[in-house]
């Protein structure tokens, strides 16, 4: 897929290989876990209950068995390192004395070789995962903690010595974090409403299954989830009551100030066995403490964003223009008629969404004039609306920001660098357009009177599409920094790639936030009574 094509090529790059990237999750369970669990998938055409109630039965299995099914030396297939390397490396870090510096920490513990210090082989033979694996048990017991028998070479507070017994020396290395963007079709409003029917819903499971493990084994210290608003937290919280403290808040970075509208749900769980929160115990004292930190109200608006250069901007423009049969050269884009250009720019449905939105936008009173609309969309479509902040960032759009308004006098607005104006839509503005062209004159304009405004656009480039999600690919935005790495390593995508990527990235803003909000008020604690305090 391309995000692990770019997670591979940043290994490599960024990290000189040493960061894994593993192809599947359902790799790390044994072949018997696997089996059962494909038989027990629901077919893609069954009835939305019938899939739901099956999905159920797989959720239900898969933690009643979880003990056998994961283990701390779990392993999966890496397509970095082409072998199986561990699934849960956390688990398998030593032991680092309280006195060591932590400037002498080994850092992750894959080097070719598999937690045993065995060279890891690809693939696992039938006869071995016989030997290793009991067979499911056939009826449901309820759930089962993980067992050093199964695995679980960890207690809550203690780690497992060279011999592999138990030792009271206590965890004293990074701390140990999962951070995931679960799936958000099952919830969002712009997908099916599945739920639980989803097919992503086994996946998800997966993940779950893996929280109370390594909650269980002490092997985890702390997770964050991102997803949609709708993703059902309460559930959540009630599966993991034994094992975590759940805070979560609704945020969006349009409430940081952040011309972006974006809103998500972000969640943390906090160990009971290695660490406790200090926060806010209440719901409501997270949600008020966090806006009262972080929340601003936005004074400005998204296209702030739209900060390519007029070479990035103008070979973009060429490439759509030859996606619908027309040959524009880049250096010839500026000489292009604003009406022309946009019917070279968007296919014929495209261009009629575009008077949509224009028609739409005549009678909005947003700051500065402008809005930010996505023509991939009608102006009727669900969720869709437009405003002065940066759309919603879907995993495929074609974002415009147009501007109305008079541009003389103390009415005025400055025509953004780049953007063009449609004389054919809304009247006259000078003698000549942007392309050189004589304007028609109204002819009912009077002398001296002041020309209607004409609406001026600029539409979108992929990495500006990046920018509005945080990450500093422009000079403008990275300040002393500097331009972030990851630039280079996206810059040989394809547009509709990068646009995919950010429809379902985080937003790196309000991310950022709350990590360190949640982090700055969790602590490691050695004893686990302590921990499970109130």
């Amino acid at each position: 897929s391309v995000p692990q094509d770019v997670l591979v090529r940043s290994s490599h790059t960024l990290a000189s290989g040493r960061m894994c990237v593993l192809r599947n999750m359902l790799d790390r369970l044994p072949e018997v876990g696997r089996a059962w669990i494909a038989a027990a998938t629901p077919d893609r055409g069954a009835p939305l209950a019938e899939r739901r109630e099956a999905n159920m039965r797989i959720r239900a299995w898969m933690l009643d068995n979880m003990a056998w099914l994961l283990s701390a030396s779990s392993r999966s297939f890496c397509l970095v390192h082409q072998q199986l390397c561990p699934a849960y490396p956390a688990a398998c870090l030593p032991v680092r004395p309280i006195a060591e510096q932590p400037g002498s920490w080994p850092g992750r513990p894959c080097d070719g070789q598999c937690p045993s210090g065995a060279p890891a082989e690809v693939g696992t033979s039938a006869e071995d995962e016989e030997e290793a694996q009991p067979p499911p048990p056939p009826v449901s017991q309820g759930p089962s903690k993980p067992s050093a028998d199964a695995g679980a070479d960890s207690v809550a507070g203690m780690r497992m010595g060279a011999a592999g017994s138990a030792t009271a020396e206590p965890y004293r290395g990074p701390i140990r974090a999962n951070v995931s963007g679960v799936s958000c079709l099952p919830w969002t409003s712009q997908g099916a409403g599945e739920g639980e029917a989803s097919p992503c819903d086994i996946v998800h499971t997966l993940w779950l299954t893996e929280r109370l493990f390594l909650g269980h084994a002490g092997h985890e210290d702390i997770f964050f989830m991102e997803c949609t608003p709708r993703y059902p937290i309460g559930k959540l919280r009630e599966a993991l009551r034994d094992t975590h403290h759940i805070i979560f808040v609704k945020d969006g970075p349009e409430l940081h100030g952040w011309p972006h509208k974006r809103m998500r749900l972000l969640a943390a769980g906090v160990s009971h066995a290695t660490a406790k929160w200090l926060g806010p115990k209440t719901d409501t004292g997270v949600a008020a403490e966090y806006a009262a930190r972080f929340h601003r109200a936005v004074a400005t608006t998204g296209d702030v964003f739209m900060m390519a250069p007029p070479h990035e901007r103008n070979r973009e423009y060429s490439r759509l223009a030859k996606i619908q049969g027309h040959k524009v050269e880049p250096d010839d884009v500026p000489h292009v008629p604003p009406d022309e250009l946009i019917r070279m720019l968007l296919p014929p449905g495209g261009v009629q969404r575009f008077r949509e939105w224009l028609a739409e936008v005549q009678n909005l009173q947003s700051l500065g004039g402008l809005s930010m609309v996505d023509v991939d969309h009608h102006p009727a479509s669900k969720g869709c609306c437009a405003g002065s902040d940066w759309p919603v960032s879907l995993r495929h759009a074609s974002v415009f920001a147009i501007r109305t308004g008079k541009r003389n006098g103390s009415d005025s607005a400055s025509v953004a660098p780049g953007a063009h104006t449609l004389a054919s839509v809304t009247g006259t503005n000078g003698d000549v357009d942007v392309g050189g062209h004589p304007r028609r004159q109204q002819e009912d304009e009077g002398e001296g009177s002041t020309p209607p405004c004409e609406p001026d656009w600029r539409m979108a480039v992929p990495f500006e599409f990046l920018a509005a999600l945080g990450f500093h690919v422009y000079p403008e935005m990275a300040g002393e920094w500097g331009i972030t790495p990851m630039r280079a390593l996206l810059d040989v995508l394809p547009a509709r790639q990068i646009q995919g990527l950010v429809g379902n990235g985080m937003h790196l803003v309000t991310q950022a936030c709350f990590m360190f909000w949640v982090l700055s008020q969790t602590v490691i604690v050695d004893d686990v009574g302590l921990a499970r305090t109130t």
